[in-house]
């Protein structure tokens, strides 16, 4: 079947009833909006054609897994992008959840779209990873900056990267800095695994045109 055109990525599908110009009692793809005059399908309870119903599902598919090194390579791309930006803030002064959640934004849209637009939870745990790097690193980049540009060992900055978390709560003179710290990490590593997600999509069918 011809796949149809412009069509929007499932994850952006609100599924809420069509407003069309047809027959009020006929049945109106979810996707394409055109009246569906045979069998048809259906998705979370929407009406789908046989068309848009396939395209929804080979878009509902893993990812190949060929396509998970581009998606290092963009995620990884991002991610220090990201880290530099989060570390311009930390100099001012300031830590804000918001840039968490564009860095996590920046990490999850490279690896989706390195992944052709689809989500899986090889590349949740990717962007997750990829986030948590971006984010840490830039406390690591600011360590540096305070130390006068004094390069520290390297295991001091892997124990950065890896452990930022707990060393925050261990040696920073603040608990409530290290725990506002955590809490934006967090919101980040979340946001970063529900960009890169599976839609959670249904598709039944195909049913009959007398289907109730």
């Amino acid at each position: 079947m011809p796949e149809p055109d412009n069509l929007p990525p499932p994850e952006q599908l609100q599924f809420r009833r069509a407003q069309h110009e047809f027959d009020p009692n006929a049945r109106i793809c979810i996707m394409c909006k055109q009246q569906i005059a045979g069998d048809f399908f259906q998705a979370n309870g929407n009406n789908l054609c046989g068309p848009c119903a396939q395209t929804l599902e080979s878009r509902h598919q893993a990812p190949p897994p060929a396509s998970l090194l581009p998606a290092l390579l963009y995620g990884g791309a991002a991610a220090l992008a990201g880290a530099i930006i989060y570390s311009a803030v930390l100099l001012m002064g300031v830590e804000l959840a918001l840039i968490a959640i564009l860095v996590a934004w920046m990490v999850g849209k490279a690896i989706r779209f390195a992944s052709h637009g689809l989500g899986g939870r090889p590349q949740q745990i990717l962007a997750v990873a990829l986030t948590y790097f971006a984010i840490t690193a830039s406390y690591l980049a600011v360590s540096i900056y305070h130390s006068k540009g004094a390069m520290p060992s390297i295991t001091f900055m892997l124990e950065v990267i890896v452990g930022a978390p707990i060393m925050l709560l261990v040696y920073g003179s603040s608990k409530g800095s290290a725990l506002l710290s955590l809490f934006i990490i967090g919101i980040g590593l979340r946001q970063a695994w529900m960009l890169t997600k599976r839609p959670g999509i249904i598709i039944t069918g195909p049913f009959s045109p007398n289907s109730p």
